[in-house]
């Protein structure tokens, strides 16, 4: 019963008024605490903040106990209004995201939300991880991490259903948020129908780094995903245009033919990077 006054709250008033509502209340409570704590050596500073969040937990609690109190002695139905119009406020994110998204704002950010979630931080299977992208649609994102080994052998076969599906890795739009082609285009990682592949081998090596020769065949126009390995960094590349030092890297032609490669600090992952080809 509680939940839905909450509820019938929320869809008819929207947002409690701003000099009751809590979150406001909150905000300003840390503040003033934090205007509060002395400058100078660390540890007073850290007590007086400890002490600050611990007493407006005890706060938080106390009208909590209150609400309880109050709404136990007014009978079954008063005491389910009560504790709605409570609840009321924790339905009502609309002011605190409205002011997460100021301060965004304000800063030259963009809060990016992705559209599937691969679970590789959850230790999914490189399999699991390729299905998950699999789901993806024109625009959209999914969240993968540039560690875990998993995702790096998922890569190659999650280009491969991309091409298959006239789709093409890309960038975040700086003005609407969403994935587009590194062209500047909505998608397509066809090229006008054309395909290539992308043979890796492994070159001169060295104790904190080695080189990696990639060879592109199918076609002349290309954009080569490079997979490094977790802590693994970029030293340098040649005969293609290598962008990004971690996680992936992008390579594409210069006009020195088809035959490319770079060099890889280890920073202790031996692991031989692998690599996707998208023509066009």
């Amino acid at each position: 019963m509680s939940v839905v006054v909450a509820g019938a709250l929320d869809l008819t008033l929207r947002e409690p008024p701003v000099r009751l509502h809590p979150v406001v209340a909150i905000g300003r409570y840390l503040s003033a605490a934090e205007r509060s704590i002395p400058a100078g050596p660390p540890f007073p500073a850290i007590t007086t903040g400890a002490a600050a969040w611990l007493g407006g937990a005890v706060g938080v609690v106390a009208v909590g106990r209150l609400v309880e109190r109050v709404a136990d002695r007014r009978g079954r139905l008063w005491g389910s209004l009560v504790r709605g119009v409570a609840l009321w406020p924790l339905l009502s994110a609309r002011l605190l995201l409205a002011e997460v998204q100021a301060v965004e704002s304000s800063l030259g950010l963009r809060e990016i939300i992705w559209d599937v979630d691969s679970q590789d931080w959850n230790n999914a299977s490189a399999s699991a991880i390729r299905q998950a992208a699999a789901r993806l649609t024109n625009g959209q994102i999914i969240l993968m991490h540039d560690w875990p080994q998993n995702t790096i052998q998922a890569l190659p076969g999650i280009l491969q259903d991309l091409q298959a599906r006239n789709l093409c890795p890309g960038h975040i739009s700086a003005s609407t948020g969403r994935a587009v082609a590194p062209s500047g285009g909505g998608g397509g990682g066809g090229g006008g129908g054309g395909s290539c592949t992308v043979g890796v081998s492994r070159g001169q090596e060295w104790s904190d780094r080695f080189n990696v020769n990639l060879t592109v065949s199918g076609a002349s126009a290309w954009t080569v995903s490079i997979a490094l390995g977790g802590g693994q960094s970029l030293q340098s590349s040649w005969n293609a245009t290598v962008t990004g030092s971690t996680g992936t890297l992008t390579a594409r032609p210069n006009g020195a033919g088809n035959s490319f490669g770079i060099t890889v600090y280890k920073n202790g992952n031996n692991n031989t990077p692998t690599a996707g080809c998208t023509a066009g």
